[in-house]
């Protein structure tokens, strides 16, 4: 791990950097209107420093400052480089701060491909991966055990209303610098750089395939998800190539854990709504049958750390879910 690394181990703080204008896409491409950039704080880069001396690393403040700054698109640059121009050529990458939580590909009127993710999408899977680990590497107090089930449902919550990430983040500190928690903050790192690298790999994917302009559908969905996990397996297969999206393949397993984690956030959503069952939408197939089709497809590709880091958190979130109250089973195409 380098010194560097220590850019993901306290989320950004609320502070915002608008585009510059030569930034902006042509062709009339409109960001959202509430579109910034997260920057880190004196305040975030202390607790980052913390961390990294509990951890025994050295820690450049302003690198690792421009690292939360520019973090997704340094993981684009490796994953362009690593596919190519045939694939990646014609697609400009965003990274701001819409408060969505969202990736997605687009087309400008003039045919300009984007692939957009937001940076609070970065921020919410570094959260739930740290509590999930915490909850699967420790075995934790009475009080801890219920603690870090409420912060677990206060980051999905955050997928509904953004703004709650500030206050959420600051109860989920102490599980990030007080020992021996910091120690999981190297898996946790590097779980949420694969997720992170899937999520953009699939939205390539779609103008792969080109789907956009189309109307969605859940093929398109399963399409990008079999060729955005081989894409994934390239960046893998390239480790030593890459500059900056150093994604092992320990990691194979990620993607179908990420869908794990928006499976958890469909039946919390339902359960909060009162609902017996979560509905499939029109565009979109529930995300445990990605996670099934995705592990159909590729599992056989894992070696047997992938398997265990997969079940050891995977098993980690099953019991969270238990906890809450939430049972497999209950989807409704």
């Amino acid at each position: 791990m380098s010194d560097a690394d220590t850019r993901k181990f306290y989320p950004r703080d609320e502070v915002h950097e608008k585009p510059k204008p030569d930034e902006q896409y042509p062709g009339g491409y409109e960001r959202p209107k509430r579109a910034h950039r997260f920057l880190p704080t004196e305040r975030s880069l202390d607790i980052a420093e913390e961390i990294a001396q509990k951890l025994n690393m050295t820690m450049d403040r302003a690198e690792t400052a421009q690292w939360a700054t520019d973090l997704q698109a340094r993981y684009y640059q490796d994953i362009a480089q690593v596919l190519g121009d045939e694939v990646c050529g014609h697609i400009q990458f965003e990274h701001l701060a819409s408060r969505k939580l969202e990736a997605f590909s687009a087309q400008t009127k003039q045919g300009q491909a984007i692939v957009s993710f937001d940076q609070q999408l970065d921020s919410w899977l570094f959260s739930l991966n740290q509590l999930i680990g915490v909850r699967a590497f420790w075995g934790l107090s009475e009080d801890e055990y219920h603690h870090t089930a409420q912060l677990a449902q206060g980051v999905v919550a955050t997928l509904q209303d953004p703004f709650l990430h500030e206050k959420v983040r600051l109860y989920i500190k102490p599980y990030l610098t007080e020992a021996p928690y910091p120690e999981a903050l190297p898996v946790t790192n590097c779980m949420v750089m694969a997720m992170s690298a899937f999520v953009i790999c699939h939205e390539i994917a779609h103008h792969t395939h080109g789907h956009i302009g189309k109307a969605t559908n859940k093929q398109h969905e399963y399409e990008a998800d079999q060729q955005g996990y081989k894409y994934f397996m390239q960046v893998i297969e390239a480790f030593d190539q890459t500059q900056y999206l150093k994604v092992s393949d320990n990691m194979l397993a990620a993607p179908c854990l990420l869908m794990d984690y928006f499976d958890f956030a469909e039946r919390w959503y339902a359960q909060q709504q009162g609902l017996s069952h979560i509905t499939e939408s029109v565009s979109h197939p529930l995300s445990s049958k990605r996670r099934q089709a995705l592990e159909q497809h590729y599992a056989h590709h894992w070696g047997e750390e992938a398997h265990n880091l997969y079940g050891g958190f995977q098993s980690s979130l099953t019991e969270l879910m238990q906890q809450l109250g939430l049972h497999s089973g209950n989807a409704s195409a």
